[in-house]
């Protein structure tokens, strides 16, 4: 987009319960249309995740009419005024939840190591069942999807990553990207905004995560290591990204 802020913009309000904040952004005459459209379906870019959309649109002239008097009316520049209301989203432009699942944690028969060094004898089972869950991350609306949604798959995090919403923390290496389920609106007027569901399956491990195994004659869960002594992990770690 061509536009930008005016000196004093924006301007936040909070009432009631509402966020209305107010821009003002100024663009060429020509294009004010097509600037006004792009802006009509977008959050707040001030405070991504706020929940508040535009609920009125204005455009005015800037500057001096610039042909004859009496003509169709052209100008230079336009000022467009966006008013935002967090009313009417009323999911909120983030929503995030926890749901419960059973996890199958296959049981390796090669030949490793606990992290002190003991050799871990062949399972006799081929997989044990724990609990688990998935962390459900929703963007509603988005400009661009991010391409890092995509890459991370079948990952898990390599750091802890804090949930704003639901004021948990996910330890590291406990959190596994999954596909995530990407949607495209647009409308006849061509505003696009894209819907993105995240899904992270979760896997505790007494707080070491996917990457990790229960050992029974010591009743803890440890990390799995190479006769050398190398962690060995069955999943890659990468820096998540949510969207």
């Amino acid at each position: 987009m061509s536009v930008h802020d005016l000196e004093g913009s924006p301007i936040e309000i909070f009432t009631m319960g509402e966020f209305m904040p107010e821009r003002r952004v100024e663009c060429a005459w020509s294009s004010r249309f097509n600037e006004a459209a792009a802006l009509d379906d977008l959050e707040y870019p001030f405070s991504p995740g706020c929940g508040s959309f535009p609920k009125y649109i204005h455009i005015e002239p800037m500057s001096a009419q610039t042909n004859a008097p009496g003509n169709l009316a052209s100008y230079e520049k336009a000022i467009i005024t966006i008013k935002y209301t967090s009313q009417l989203n009323t999911n909120g432009a983030i929503i995030e939840w926890i749901e419960g699942s059973d996890i199958h944690s296959p049981c390796k028969p090669e030949e490793s190591c606990w992290s002190d060094g003991q050799i871990r004898p062949a399972p006799d089972k081929p997989f044990v069942l724990r609990s688990g869950g998935v962390f459900n991350h929703v963007r509603l609306k988005l400009g661009a999807v991010p391409t890092a949604v995509i890459t991370q798959v079948d990952y898990v995090n390599n750091a802890a990553a804090y949930s704003q919403i639901l004021g948990i923390t996910f330890l590291a290496e406990t959190l596994r990207a999954q596909m995530p389920r990407v949607q495209r609106t647009w409308t006849v007027s061509g505003l696009t905004s894209f819907y993105v569901h995240q899904r992270f399956s979760y896997c505790s491990n007494g707080g070491l995560g996917w990457n990790s195994a229960y050992r029974a004659d010591t009743g803890t869960y440890e990390y799995v290591c190479s006769a050398a002594g190398a962690r060995l992990r069955d999943y890659p770690i990468t820096s998540f990204v949510l969207a």
